[in-house]
C-alpha cells in the first residue's frame, strides 16, 4: 500500500495497523476533503511529514501504530498498513 493510499485511508479510519520506519520522513501536503496528496522533496513552509500524519490519524481512528526499523517494515517501504476494509 502506497503513502498516497495510506494517508487518506487513515483519515477515513480505515487503517487497523500501521508500521512506520523510524527516522524516515515523507514531506508534502494532504487535503482531507479531496484526499489528494502532494509529495515534496524537502520540508518547506506549509508541508508536513506525511508519515507522522498517517500515524496520528491512525491512532485517532482507533488503529495501532508500530514504529520499527526500516528493515522491519513489511515490504521494505517507509510504511505499511493493514486496512480494515
Amino acid at each position: 500500500v502506497s503513502l498516497e493510499e495510506v494517508v487518506p485511508a487513515s483519515a477515513q479510519g480505515r487503517v487497523d495497523t500501521l508500521f512506520v520506519a523510524l527516522g524516515r520522513q515523507a514531506w508534502g501536503t494532504f487535503d482531507v476533503e479531496s484526499g489528494v496528496i502532494e509529495l515534496q522533496e524537502a520540508h518547506a513552509f506549509g508541508n508536513r511529514d506525511l508519515l507522522d500524519l498517517a500515524a496520528v490519524l491512525t491512532i485517532k481512528g482507533g488503529g495501532k501504530v508500530y514504529a520499527v526499523t526500516l528493515d522491519e517494515v513489511p515490504g521494505g517501504f517507509d510504511l505499511a498498513a493493514i486496512l480494515r476494509y
